[in-house]
């Protein structure tokens, strides 16, 4: 289509100039002597080539502007959440706003083989600006990198700078586009795909500690970096660095079967707090195998749809109890995390309902002075949906009992309700929520400060809490999408959280409500 279009251009460009020249030449004729034809032919065909050649340069510019694709992006998003300590005494209900603006340059450098790009975002939330004329600073590159396409063999890309990057139900590597920055990597993958399976592997640098940057008083880099003199031997020891192989078979009709192992390892966490960078101490070391199954199976009128996932860690990690500061091994027969979805979807009824069960297990640890380490760890994951809407639980020490309805009232719009009920695995364990903060931790735990745990504790007990049972909550979701014009779209949302034994234990007794209302547009 584009290329009939652009020889309609060029058709064009000649026509107009033929036209002139024939009205020029008429014109001239009748004031003047009539030319020799030989002469006449000769001033046309030298007419005629510059024509051509602006024929070509147009089409050329045509042919690169084929080459360049734009994208935008724009989400409002409002946020409501009431009681949030859950104690109906206090005034701690409150809103917010959040934007976020993302605008994408794509240029196929060479077609089919070499592509870039290049995405910048803003993302502030409404009236933290000191002013309505202060700036803050809030672009930032989101996503910048090169692609390689079928290099060497057909089927094998790679990819290499900043990107997205997301496996399965996104619950061990996801966008988590909830969050209004949402995830990228710095990273090499690299992708090879074929009709039966495909595998991807990268390498990603998620924090660098081995330089910092040197800038003068004019903000340009003078030095643009400096090593630090305090670093540990080895750079696996210093840096946080992701690595991973993931696997796709598709020998299987409607499924999915996808082995990977994925290996973490975290420098920042070698340290303490009177020496950041302790160099008789090792780095965090995470071990992750594991495997998925998905697929449909057609039953009656509809289909049933399958999602199994397991994984199990190993390595080691560091501790800090009481100002002691210890190595822990991460038992693999103890940490791991499995989760299974059952659904049955109707294609030929109205609406096209779907009911569906979902259970999720992450592993908790049972005796926090035996020496081992047996909280699962989910790397980095997108928790917002499976766990439930409110963020109030993350993928740690938790089991979760999942219910779900939804139907599509039109083409284009959906409406979902999911019931979640919510237990701690293991008492002597924390509460963690998506963010992976702590929310409460156990009688006998205060003072303690294990990995991914802050010192703090929950909004709702005035400090750290002494919590019993293991029965957090239920959480009801209901939400309502739609879209129009192909290009904007909507969501409204309600939630309502049920606090149960753990919470109550604390005098947290009252519902919490959290709701939210955004629209996006793309482009």
């Amino acid at each position: 289509m584009m290329k009939k279009w652009r020889r309609g251009v060029g058709a064009v460009v000649i026509g107009c100039g033929v036209f002139l020249f024939c009205a020029f030449g008429t014109l001239s004729a009748q004031a003047q002597q009539v030319q020799p034809n030989e002469e006449r032919f000769k001033v046309l065909e030298e007419k005629m080539g510059q024509l051509e050649k602006s024929r070509q340069r147009t089409e050329k510019f045509l042919d690169r502007w084929e080459r360049i694709k734009l994208d935008f992006y724009l989400r409002e998003r409002f946020e409501f959440r009431g009681h949030a300590a859950f104690d109906s005494s206090k005034d701690d209900s409150f809103s917010f706003v959040t934007q976020r603006i993302r605008l994408g340059v794509g240029v196929d450098i060479v077609p089919k083989r070499l592509e870039a790009y290049i995405q910048l975002q803003d993302v502030r939330m409404w009236g933290l600006e000191d002013s309505t004329i202060s700036n803050e600073n809030n672009l930032d590159l989101h996503q910048g990198y090169l692609l390689f396409k079928d290099l060497g063999v057909p089927g094998f890309n790679l990819k290499v700078g900043r990107q997205k990057m997301m496996f399965a139900n996104q619950r061990l590597v996801g966008f988590n586009e909830w969050n209004t920055i949402a995830r990228t990597f710095d990273q090499v993958r690299a992708t090879y795909s074929a009709p039966e399976f495909s595998v991807d592997a990268w390498a990603a640098l998620t924090k660098e500690s081995n330089i910092t940057p040197s800038f003068d008083t004019t903000g340009l880099a003078a030095n643009p970096v400096t090593p630090r003199q305090d670093r540990r031997e080895g750079i696996l020891d210093n840096d946080r660095m992701f690595f991973g192989l993931y696997g796709t078979i598709k020998a299987v009709p409607r499924f999915t079967i996808e082995p990977y192992v994925m290996y973490d390892v975290n420098g920042l966490d070698a340290g303490s707090s009177d020496r950041p960078y302790d160099k008789e101490a090792k780095a965090t070391r995470l071990l992750v195998l594991g495997g998925r199954t998905a697929g449909e199976i057609k039953a009656g009128d509809g289909d049933i749809d399958l999602d199994f996932e397991g994984a199990v860690e190993s390595g080691s990690t560091w501790d800090s109890r009481n100002g002691v500061r210890r190595k822990l091994d991460i038992d693999p027969g103890k940490t791991y995390m499995v989760y299974g979805i059952i659904g049955y979807k109707w294609k030929n009824v109205p609406f096209s309902p779907r009911i569906g069960f979902e259970y999720d297990r992450h592993s908790g640890d049972s005796n926090p002075n035996d020496g081992s380490f047996s909280t699962w760890n989910p790397l980095y994951p997108t928790a917002h949906l499976p766990m439930g809407f409110m963020d109030l639980m993350g993928a740690r020490n938790n089991e979760i009992y999942r219910f779900n309805v939804s139907v599509k009232p039109t083409k284009t719009s959906k409406l979902t309700v999911d019931y979640h009920i919510m237990r701690l695995l293991q008492q002597n364990d924390f509460w963690f929520r998506a963010s992976r903060d702590v929310f409460g931790r156990f009688a006998g735990q205060l003072g303690s400060t294990r990995t991914g745990a802050p010192s703090t504790g929950p909004d709702f007990a005035g400090g750290e809490a002494q919590l019993t049972g293991t029965r957090v909550g239920d959480e009801l979701d209901i939400m309502y999408s739609d879209r129009f014009w192909d290009r904007f779209g909507w969501q409204i949302g309600v939630s309502r959280f049920f606090p149960k034994e753990v919470i109550a234990s604390n005098g947290g007794a009252a519902p919490s409500t959290w709701a939210f209302a955004q629209m996006l547009v793309t482009f």
